[in-house]
């Protein structure tokens, strides 16, 4: 008898150490309680909670937390509620979360912008309001900004690598980390004598203008000896 009393009580202990599974006799061994069902859902006790700060009508000496309700009470709001330790929060739906998010609309004029040396942009508004703009994390290296007038009018900080078009003149300037210099831009390919003296309003023969480009005649020089 005691022999079949230990090996009753060994196999309880199993029993309810391992996975459960409701129907299915093969739990997954990640879930401690697996439900399997085609046609039935979990049914979640349903509590009406009057006050969402109190852990009524749930014991407060017995209360855990993350512990998982329905809430019945039209005032306090239906719905699914878990205790985090000091109220009742609710799991939010997708009208709670939508009443939650407020738009607004206000066009604003930008009077003018001033970037200053540390890179903070601060755009003034024309109802007298301002706002500002820490650019240090945006500008990085080997990046492309544009503004109106030359990096150092506009107190640009340089960062290795980066270039900047003045869109006011087109004049382009690089920085080497430590100051910007201006890129000399190519000029425009220029024409030779022969295209210059083709163009449109021009007058003459090809042979007059070729002609034209011979200097004067050199001194006669001294017959050679036979």
């Amino acid at each position: 008898m005691k022999k079949v009393t230990t090996l009753v009580l060994l196999i309880l202990s199993v029993t309810i150490t391992a996975q459960v599974g409701i129907g299915t006799l093969t739990p997954n061994v990640s879930a401690q309680l697996d439900i399997k069902s085609d046609s039935k859902g979990l049914l979640i006790p349903r509590l009406n909670i009057d006050n969402l700060s109190t852990a009524s009508p749930v014991s407060s000496a017995t209360i855990n937390e993350s512990l998982l309700v329905y809430n019945t009470n039209s005032t306090s709001g239906k719905g699914f509620y878990y205790w985090n330790g000091r109220l009742w929060e609710k799991l939010a739906d997708l009208a709670t979360v939508s009443s939650l998010i407020d738009t607004q609309v206000d066009n604003q004029q930008i009077k003018s912008f001033f970037l200053n040396s540390s890179n903070i942009l601060t755009l003034e508004l024309e109802n007298a309001g301002s706002k500002s703009v820490d650019l240090s994390s945006l500008l990085g290296e080997n990046e492309l900004l544009t503004g109106k007038g030359s990096p150092i009018s506009n107190s640009i900080d340089p960062a290795t690598g980066i270039l900047y078009v003045d869109t006011n003149s087109g004049e382009i300037y690089s920085s080497d980390g430590n100051s910007w210099s201006p890129i000399v831009s190519t000029g425009a390919d220029g024409k030779s004598a022969y295209q210059t003296g083709w163009d449109a309003g021009n007058t003459g023969k090809e042979a007059d203008f070729i002609t034209s480009l011979n200097g004067d005649a050199g001194a006669t020089g001294a017959n050679g000896a036979d």
